[in-house]
């Protein structure tokens, strides 16, 4: 029996049909052909698992599970317990690869083997087909690769780490635990979040994948939901239990502020202004120190007249 590939491609697939092929033809096409593409179809109902199940390489394993998980999460753990590989990329069905992708992760493995994940930058694909570099914060320009100079510093104004462009030794979710089940958005993030407290990060700043916005059925809509609590809980619990280091405290504080911020804006809208008041307490930021101090104001305001400010807000910044 052979030995395990270098590689085990992760993509979970729910209601993706138009798109699947699209991201496994780029799956198929890398310059690196040592891997495993598990396709795990949560459940579809448009036809994308059929879709999946006409590729005749191979290399592809389609998992079927019989009722769909809130973001994807569940298909994810699915398909890191199928893989025989140590190293785990993922992409999800509405994205795609360039030809160099599992390359450049599988040599950033080579080059820095005690990070905990391997990330390369990404295109961003907007509804109307513009294209755009996802933005960076301060990571140097390409070509450049290495460990990210502190992971929340670097995420604060942008986020560095893509599901779509990350491979994960499979070691390092038995260290921090598995995608949280459950969770429609923000699980992604409070893995990486997860991560990033106990690994360095290494990455490329090549694009070497595409994250497209202008694909169907996706869940990342805008607008304030109590939502992403749990990378809230997992900052903060980081924190008091004294696993951060003291360098990097201040950045895990500004990086989790903007989360605290968009919770207590959710329950004053939603009309919980004692619950917002206490996670602003609870938010140490100089950076958003303005926008920390508005909310206060607002959350002792009549929930009418808040809501009432909320969509002049959206209307003068076009979102109404």
């Amino acid at each position: 029996m052979s030995g395990p590939p270098a590689a085990s491609v992760v993509v979970p697939l729910h209601d993706k049909g138009p798109h699947v092929r699209r991201a496994l033809d780029s799956v198929l096409a890398q310059t690196v052909q040592d891997f495993e593409l598990i396709v795990v179809d949560d459940a579809s109902t448009d036809g994308g698992g059929e879709v999946a199940a006409g590729f005749r390489d191979p290399r592809l394993r389609l998992l079927r599970r019989a009722a769909p998980g809130a973001g994807g999460h569940a298909a994810r753990n699915a398909g890191i317990a199928a893989a025989r590989s140590e190293l785990v990329a993922f992409l999800d069905a509405d994205d795609e690869w360039s030809p160099s992708f599992l390359e450049t992760v599988l040599r950033l493995r080579r080059e820095f083997p005690r990070a905990g994940a391997y990330s390369t930058a990404y295109e961003v694909v907007e509804p109307g087909g513009a294209r755009a570099p996802g933005r960076l914060g301060p990571v140097p320009a390409p070509p450049w690769e290495g460990l990210l100079d502190g992971y929340f510093r670097v995420a604060l104004d942008a986020a560095p780490v893509c599901a779509s462009a990350t491979a994960v030794p499979k070691s390092v979710f038995a260290d921090v635990g598995a995608f949280p089940e459950g969770e429609r958005r923000g699980g992604d993030v409070d893995m990486w979040l997860r991560i990033a407290l106990s690994y360095p990060i290494a990455y490329s700043s090549a694009a070497a994948a595409t994250y497209r916005r202008d694909a169907v059925n996706r869940i990342d809509v805008a607008g304030y939901s109590l939502e992403r609590r749990r990378v809230i809980d997992t900052a903060l619990a980081a924190i008091r239990e004294g696993r951060v280091a003291e360098d990097a405290l201040a950045d895990l504080r500004e990086y989790v502020a903007p989360f605290q911020l968009h919770w207590a804006a959710s329950n004053i809208l939603l009309g919980d202004p004692r619950a917002a008041r206490r996670e602003l307490r609870a938010c140490e930021t100089r950076r958003f120190a303005r926008r920390k101090a508005w909310l206060t104001l607002w959350s002792f305001m009549p929930p009418a007249l808040t809501r009432a400010l909320w969509r002049m807000k959206n209307a003068v910044h076009g979102r109404a």
